[in-house]
């Protein structure tokens, strides 16, 4: 069977042990890991190999771009190594204070962080970046596969790419 490219766009990334990614990965589990493609927008350990094309934007990316123009938008982590750089960061990341304390805020229902996060997003337009649209291109997805979330900046995003790419959407 000819399996299509399906580019992923979900909140957490395909996980063996985490909810969301543990339920992406089986509709996914005997995908060509070459025709899928996963873009995720938290800092979760990825820890699956069904998939080895990954690209993450992060409310911290968002945060930097803001307050320095030039910084890239995103990581692009590609081969296992990529991977295990990316689980290594997070878990410095983790252990930050600042991190831990905004993470913290986010997690409570405070509508005003709410609104800045989505402010910020609108600010920064990721599906603007350059690098993100390089690699959507260069993988050029047949299907986008998304598992909707409550945060809606990201439907424009997803919106964005189904337009740059032509690609059949697929909404969970």
């Amino acid at each position: 069977m000819e399996y299509p490219k399906v580019l992923v766009i979900s909140h957490n990334p395909f996980s063996d042990t985490q909810n969301n990614g543990k339920t992406l990965s089986s509709f996914f589990h005997n995908w060509d890991e070459k025709k899928l493609a996963q873009l995720f927008f938290t800092t979760d350990v990825i820890d699956t190999d069904i998939c080895h094309n990954f690209y993450r934007i992060t409310d911290v990316d968002i945060l930097k771009k803001i307050f320095f123009r030039k910084m890239k938008l995103g990581t692009n982590i590609l081969e296992n190594d990529d991977i295990k750089k990316n689980n290594v960061d997070k878990i410095k990341l983790s252990k930050n204070i600042f991190y831990r304390f905004i993470r913290y805020l986010f997690q409570k229902d405070y509508s005003l962080l709410w609104w800045i996060r989505c402010l910020s997003w609108k600010i920064v337009k990721p599906w603007n970046d350059k690098n993100l649209i390089e690699w959507i291109k260069n993988y050029n997805p047949d299907i986008i596969f998304f598992q909707s979330s409550s945060f809606y900046v990201v439907f424009d995003l997803v919106i964005n790419i189904q337009k740059m790419t032509n690609a059949k959407l697929f909404i969970e």
